[in-house]
């Protein structure tokens, strides 16, 4: 729900929008007949992103498609065996999210464009030509405590707004979640029913309302447990691009050679980037 989703036909790469990261250098005050300025103004980039694909294959063995004789059992069974390979899929997915791109054929996730420094190329886009091309950070001392953490929280989406634009979503390690809850708890606003919220999508996923900020956990195999790490994000400029026809549908089962069963193939292709880097920050050790 953070993010959205946006259908391309294009085929190598993504054809971004040409971004405007600086400021027309031209604009001066003028009296009279005063010489204008028409030096140049360089105010844009071209952002590329390579695409990621993938592929997720469901097998029926010949024994299963006896067993479930029947048009209307047959359907539901493959249903069955579709819909859990879907769902592997999203979780695969979803963990690439944490993905710096540095895998084979992984998604350039959040790492990738919210760096531990703030700086670092992305995009194709140079953070030395473009300095807003940045990311915000904001570092924790050793030992820090749930109320400097709350204070970093609060400092990171100042740094991270960019007139009406702010980060609405911090995804903490659940080191972080804990840490901010216990602080938050503390306010006597926390009682209010509307502050402590679940989310949708998952009766166990709670959510913190902070000000104008959804404040939630999240764990797997590349955004640990207890790391010290929380990303605030501006979800309007967090994006997933997919290639028409490559939208995990899945084909026809086939036979391969010398097999007893079917299998059934769905491809994805597309990409995760972001089209204004510095809305977005980092809150670490």
């Amino acid at each position: 729900r953070h993010t959205r989703l946006r259908t391309v036909t294009v085929v190598q790469t993504c054809a971004l929008p040409i971004l405007v990261l600086g400021e027309n250098q031209t604009i001066q005050n003028i009296y009279g007949g005063q010489k204008i300025n028409l030096g140049a103004s360089n105010v844009a980039a071209q952002l590329n992103m390579g695409w990621s694909e993938k592929v997720m294959v469901v097998q029926v063995s010949q024994r299963e498609l006896d067993v479930n004789k029947g048009k209307e059992r047959i359907f539901d069974f493959a249903e069955m065996l579709m819909d859990a390979a879907s769902d592997t899929a999203g979780n695969r997915m979803g963990v690439e999210m944490y993905s710096d791109g540095s895998g084979y054929e992984s998604l350039y996730g959040i790492p990738s464009f919210v760096t531990s420094s703030g700086a670092g190329d992305y995009g194709g886009v140079s953070v030395a030509a473009w300095p807003r091309w940045q990311t915000q950070v904001e570092v924790l001392p050793g030992g820090y405590t749930s109320t400097q953490l709350v204070d970093a929280l609060d400092s990171a989406v100042i740094k991270a707004t960019d007139g009406v634009e702010k980060p609405d979503l911090c995804v903490a390690s659940v080191k972080h979640w804990k840490l901010l809850a216990k602080e938050l708890r503390s306010k006597t606003y926390f009682n209010d029913p509307g502050y402590m919220k679940e989310s949708r999508a998952n009766l166990n996923w709670n959510v913190i309302s902070h000000g104008n900020l959804d404040v939630q956990w999240d764990q797997n195999s590349l955004f640990g447990l207890d790391i010290d790490v929380s990303y605030l994000l501006c979800t309007d400029h967090i994006f997933i691009e997919e290639l028409d026809g490559a939208q995990w549908q899945f084909d026809k089962g086939v036979r391969p050679i010398d097999s007893f069963q079917k299998v059934m193939l769905a491809r994805w292709m597309g990409a995760m980037y972001t089209d204004k880097r510095r809305c977005h920050a980092i809150i670490r050790t």
